[in-house]
Parts: C-alpha cells; structure tokens; sequence
C-alpha cells in the first residue's frame, strides 16, 4: 500500500511538471521535449505488462486533458509502456529480470540507463510526431522533430536523473 501510494504521488508530482513547466519549454515550433516518460522507465520490472499499458494510457489521457492535446500523449505512452518489457528484456540480465528491480542510474549505470531511455523516447516520440503531424507526406520533418525531440527529453531526463542521483560512499 505504501509504494502504491507513493507511485500515485511521484506519478501526480511528474503531472504537474509536465503540465506547468515542461510544457512551457518550446525551443522552436513542433519542438516539444518531454519528462513524464521517467516516470515509466522507473517502475519496476515485476510490474504487469497490461496494467503498465493502462497506466500509460490513463497518465497520457490525463496529460492531453491538461494540455489539449487531443490523445498524443495517451497513444505515444501507451505505444511506449507496450514495448517497454520487450526492451528491458533486452537490457536487463535474468537475474535483474528476476528480481524486483526498479531501472534507474543507480541500479544500471548512468550508460545502461541512458541507451534504455533513449529507446523508449525514440518509440515514444515516434508516435507522438507522427501522430501530431498526422501525416507522412513530410518525413523530413518528421525525422528532424522525432530524432531532435528525442534527444532534447533524453538530455532533460539525464539533467534530472543527475540533479537527484546520489552517489553512494
């Protein structure tokens, strides 16, 4: 009951960033990092892979009400939290995959950590401009707003992770 309560609370904290702060941020037009997705790379391996699906979907949904965005947010971490275990799979060892384990710098490394982020945010920003262009016809544009964004919400996350990581003595 306490870890649940304290996903719920780090869950709203990373809301009401994304909604008063991070949204602000707007470096260029369709230019968009974002900060909500640690919030998922932190919750741990053991966690049901449909039950991180719906909160990925009701987080995003309650993000775009926010926001008015309109379900980018909701489909973008609902694709993002669907591939996620498929990634971890691929990062973690059998061991880590075994335990309880929550992803984060101190339990991966920082190099780890950032490669997994990293490919969760190219998924989640994927999906989040192409569903914001809502087209194909530009994949110029696409590409630079996918790549850019993806590298801009890594940095913010990195910058984060390194302001409240601790090292241990």
């Amino acid at each position: 009951m306490i870890a649940f309560l304290n996903y719920f609370v780090r869950g709203l904290l990373f809301l009401v960033l994304e909604w008063l702060v991070v949204s602000k941020l707007e470096p260029g037009p369709g230019w968009s990092p974002v900060l909500y997705p640690m919030f998922f790379f932190a919750l741990p391996v053991q966690f049901s892979a449909s039950a991180r699906m719906m909160l990925g979907f009701a987080f995003g949904l309650l993000l775009d009400l926010g926001l008015g965005t309109g379900g980018l947010h909701a489909a973008s971490t609902t694709a993002m939290t669907f591939v996620q275990p498929f990634i971890l799979r691929y990062f973690l060892s059998v061991d880590e995959r075994e335990t309880n384990l929550k992803p984060g710098p101190k339990s991966l490394g920082w190099l780890r950590y950032l490669w997994m982020a990293f490919w969760l945010l190219l998924v989640h920003q994927f999906f989040y401009q192409l569903y914001s262009l809502f087209s194909l016809g530009a994949p110029v544009l696409l590409l630079m707003r996918w790549i850019g964004n993806t590298f801009m919400s890594l940095a913010l996350i990195g910058l984060v992770q390194g302001l409240f990581f601790k090292k241990k003595k």
